[in-house]
């Protein structure tokens, strides 16, 4: 089954003005962050660019705009930045730990000015899985007559640090489960009694998300999937087999043509 991805790529979040003038930037997880001054004409204003609640300098531009340090304190952005001549700071191949509060203090002109961007990096989500979970006992006739009506469902995602994991018929959210802050693994079950093609199983964040559609494929009885399950585990332990054996016999025949040469050498020194 192929997992349906809404499209992200290159995309920021418009800046947006929160509380006490904080603007709020968003983006995915490796691609690039602009703080905009939206201040203009500053090219002869000192800029000051800080990070996070001990605000380090990050970045450094004096009021003659003839020269530009980065990193003044720390690596953590080390060939990341960029400071262009509109005061803007783009940082490229942005990570997770990049998220927090930034800050730019304009000096010079008329009046300096201070302002404070939230910045938040979501990770990129992993695309959730759809299997078939069967009762234990599930050979009586009985059972095998149950699980043509029903058929119970499981999704899941690996490595959830943020984000909602939900069940839907159609448009109609059946239920979800969501995690912050905390790179987990997520798993939601469904009972469904019937069986379409509307049910669907969703991983999302308030940036993006992706979507695993239902297949009838999955729903076929228990005594037809354990077989499969089989073959899915012994299919490639038979091909190790296949391969440890034949470099065994590759070693046993260099190691018998190597006796060989040495037996036909010592013969010939004597």
């Amino acid at each position: 089954m192929r997992a349906s991805i809404w499209p992200v790529a290159n995309c920021q979040s418009a800046g947006v003005s929160g509380a006490d003038g904080l603007e709020l930037v968003s983006v995915m997880e490796g691609d690039s962050i602009t703080l905009n001054p939206g201040v203009a004409d500053i090219q002869k204003n000192k800029l000051l660019y800080t990070f996070g609640a001990g605000s380090t300098l990050i970045a450094l531009r004096d009021g003659n705009h003839s020269s530009v340090n980065y990193d003044v304190s720390n690596e953590i952005f080390k060939g990341r930045l960029h400071l262009d001549q509109t005061g803007a700071l783009t940082i490229s191949d942005s990570k997770t730990t990049d998220s927090g509060l930034y800050g730019l203090n304009i000096i010079g002109g008329q009046v300096g000015q201070v302002k404070k961007f939230s910045v938040i990096i979501y990770s990129r989500l992993p695309a959730p899985v759809i299997i078939r979970t069967c009762p234990q006992n599930s050979s009586s006739s009985l059972s095998e007559h149950l699980e043509v009506s029903r058929c119970e469902l499981l999704c899941s995602v690996l490595n959830v640090s943020a984000g909602s994991l939900s069940w839907y018929k159609g448009n109609s959210l059946l239920s979800n489960i969501s995690v912050s802050n905390l790179s987990i693994s997520l798993s939601l079950p469904l009972e469904i009694d019937y069986l379409n093609d509307s049910y669907s199983c969703m991983i999302g964040n308030s940036f993006t998300n992706r979507t695993e559609h239902f297949n009838f494929d999955l729903c076929r009885p228990c005594s037809e999937l354990k077989p499969f399950y089989m073959q899915l585990i012994c299919v490639p332990a038979g091909l190790l087999f296949i391969i440890a054996t034949i470099w065994m016999i590759c070693i046993y025949k260099k190691r018998k043509k190597n006796n060989q040469e040495g037996k036909s050498a010592k013969y010939w020194c004597q």
